[in-house]
C-alpha cells in the first residue's frame, strides 16, 4: 500500500469519526442546545465537508484516468522524467481546514547540474494552487473583486477563520484573474465549433530569414 493510498484511509477514517461526533450532539437530553454546542456542530459540519473534498482529491489521484492525463501533462514537456514517490501537499479546502493529499512527485533528468528537479503534476489537475483548493481561491478572487482592498479580504476572511496573508490573498487572487482571461480567449476562438468541424492550421514559413 503506498502513501497516497494510506492517505485514503487516513481521510476516510476522519470523516467516520466526524460522523460520530456530530451524531453524539443529537443525543443531548436538553430541550434547546447551548451556544458552544451549536458553534461546535457548525465547527464539525464544515471539517466534514472539506474531508470529502479532500477525499474526491486523494481517489482522483489513484484513478487510472488521472495518471493518463498526468503522463500525458509529463510528456508535452518534451522531457525525460521518472516517478520519485508519493509527497503530501498540505492543502486547504473551502472552510478553512487543511489536509494533507499525496500525489506523485516526479524528476525531470538531465536538469539543476545531473540533481534534476521535481514537480507535481497532479496539483494543477486538481486544481491547487498556491495549496489552496480551487473551490477556496474561487471565492477569494469573487471576494477581491467585490470588496474594496485586499486587507479587508484578509478580515472576512478571518471571520470565517480561513487565515491567509494578504501576499497570498494576492497571488491567489491574480492566478484565478489570468485563468479566467485564458478562459475568455480560448471561448472566443472556439466559438462557432462544434465536436463535428476540423480545425486545420498552417504556418507559411516563406520569409523567414535564413541566412546570417
Amino acid at each position: 500500500m503506498n502513501l497516497a493510498e494510506q492517505n485514503l484511509e487516513t481521510i476516510q477514517n476522519e470523516i467516520s469519526n466526524t460522523i460520530v461526533e456530530l451524531s453524539k450532539l443529537n443525543t443531548v437530553t436538553e430541550n434547546k442546545l447551548d451556544k458552544d454546542r451549536i458553534e461546535h456542530a457548525q465547527d464539525l459540519s464544515s471539517k466534514l465537508s472539506d474531508l470529502y473534498a479532500a477525499l474526491s482529491h486523494q481517489e482522483k489521484v489513484l484513478s487510472d484516468s488521472f495518471k493518463k492525463d498526468e503522463k500525458a501533462q509529463l510528456d508535452a514537456t518534451g522531457k525525460r522524467y521518472i516517478f520519485k514517490d508519493y509527497r503530501a501537499t498540505n492543502v486547504m479546502y473551502r472552510n478553512g481546514n487543511r489536509f494533507d493529499i499525496y500525489m506523485p512527485y516526479y524528476l525531470f533528468k538531465g536538469t539543476n547540474n545531473g540533481k534534476g528537479t521535481g514537480c507535481k503534476p497532479g496539483l494543477q489537475l486538481l486544481g491547487i494552487h498556491h495549496a489552496i483548493s480551487n473551490g477556496l481561491s474561487t471565492y477569494i478572487a469573487m471576494l477581491s473583486a467585490a470588496l474594496s482592498s485586499y486587507d479587508e479580504v484578509k478580515k472576512h476572511l478571518a471571520k470565517i477563520n480561513i487565515h491567509l496573508s494578504v501576499t497570498s490573498i494576492v497571488k491567489i487572487s491574480k492566478h484565478i484573474s489570468k485563468l479566467a482571461r485564458l478562459s475568455q480567449s480560448a471561448e472566443k476562438y472556439l466559438s462557432g465549433f462544434n465536436n463535428t468541424n476540423t480545425i486545420v492550421v498552417s504556418i507559411d514559413g516563406g520569409r523567414i530569414r535564413i541566412r546570417s
